[in-house]
């Protein structure tokens, strides 16, 4: 990643280093949703559905400025979002994304979930 100076939040630990992930290349995109979904898959399978189609939609949906990349080595070592000035990771997604992904039928259970299971801002 790209050091962005006083612009980044980083931190050295042991050779691990924490940025946002804006400044992630944009493969690691995937990677990102990927991983997030495999963590939350309970409460984002539902809404965005599971595997490389789910994973697609949610990586359509990640906020990247609201998300903190551990890298070591170069790598990806691991993700953390979180919510600030009413922004969160994962933005909602869109009725023509989520029909795109799984059909009218299935795309309107979905957004009703995302709705249902959305909890106010704190």
């Amino acid at each position: 990643m790209a050091d962005r100076g006083d612009d980044a939040l980083e931190g050295a630990v042991g050779g691990v280093r924490i940025e946002t992930a804006e400044a992630a290349p944009e493969a690691w995109r995937a990677r990102i949703a990927a991983l997030y979904l495999d963590s939350f898959a309970g409460k984002l399978g539902p809404v965005f559905g599971r595997g490389a189609a789910g994973a697609a939609l949610l990586a359509f949906c990640l906020e990247l400025s609201r998300c903190l990349v551990a890298t070591a080595g170069g790598r990806m070592a691991g993700v953390a979002g979180y919510c600030l000035d009413g922004r969160r990771l994962v933005r909602a997604p869109g009725w023509r994304q989520v029909v795109a992904a799984h059909g009218p039928l299935r795309g309107g259970t979905a957004l009703l979930l995302h709705r249902l299971l959305r909890r106010p801002e704190t």
